[in-house]
């Protein structure tokens, strides 16, 4: 009788949006991936600014993490 092989399988996440936390007034905010994308580019390279939707203050991206 042959012994049945296993295997594990990764489960793999499509980013639908990103969560920003204002520097200037702490406002937590989230904008979906193509909004994203049209301010700072490939949002795993970003390069531009996002203006934060409660205090109209513009503030650069300097990295990202995963969640």
């Amino acid at each position: 009788m042959n012994k049945k092989l296993s295997v594990e399988y990764t489960i793999v996440q499509c980013p639908s949006h990103i969560t920003v936390t204002c520097p200037h007034c702490e406002e937590e905010f989230t904008l979906s991936l193509e909004e994203a994308e049209s301010r700072v580019g490939d949002i795993f390279d970003p390069i531009g600014d996002i203006e934060c939707p409660e205090c109209k203050e513009e503030f650069e991206v300097s990295g990202w993490e995963l969640d």
